[in-house]
């Protein structure tokens, strides 16, 4: 009889040399064990963290033998007031009972909204900015067009939407930098 808790449990895609056929290759380590416990193509009815025994039936658990003694639930990690916003994996779990205290609660949605918000300022925040600029720049390429201030020269009309495109890009990319610098700018207008 052997016992212990499961580590890690393994698939591996394997083809049956008798068949031919694609299978599915089951296997198990525990924890202080470096053996790996084979199951052969039978799903193993336990999972990380859980206590069992099994009889081996030669080199391999005979699976239908594996009983599930004890659930252990892992203690939860200690928390860092001090964590980087995008880091949630410091954020607390669940403790021994499964259920989270309230304080480990808010903490944890601290956690997940620092980093939420870190996402949005790094992400969300400069797209909608150049999506905002793109638009107005497409209407000041307009007004200057219908203005007569842009002029394409002789250039074919092939090679026109090319340098229209050019044209909304780069107002496009000054007005977004403008937006993207709006706050101090207001500060420095505030202050006069």
């Amino acid at each position: 009889m052997v016992s212990g808790v499961i580590k890690r449990v393994n698939k591996k895609p394997w083809t049956d040399q008798r068949s031919g056929k694609d299978v599915i290759l089951y296997s198990f380590t525990l924890e202080g064990d470096d053996n790996f416990y084979g199951c052969g193509q039978s799903p193993i009815p336990a999972g990380p963290g859980q206590s069992v025994t099994f009889e081996m039936k030669g080199k391999n658990c005979d699976v239908s033998t594996l009983r599930v003694v004890e659930t252990q639930v892992a203690e939860a990690a200690p928390v860092s007031m001090t964590a980087s916003p995008g880091d949630v994996s410091s954020a607390p779990r669940a403790s021994r009972g499964g259920r989270m205290s309230k304080d480990d609660y808010w903490a944890n949605k601290e956690a997940k909204d620092v980093a939420k918000d870190a996402r949005y300022r790094k992400v969300s925040e400069p797209r909608m900015a150049l999506s905002v600029a793109t638009e107005a720049a497409a209407q000041v390429v307009c007004a200057a067009l219908a203005a007569d201030a842009l002029g394409f020269g002789t250039v074919a009309k092939s090679k026109r939407l090319d340098m229209l495109t050019d044209y909304v890009k780069a107002v496009a990319t000054d007005l977004a930098q403008f937006i993207h610098e709006a706050p101090s700018v207001i500060d420095v207008m505030e202050e006069e």
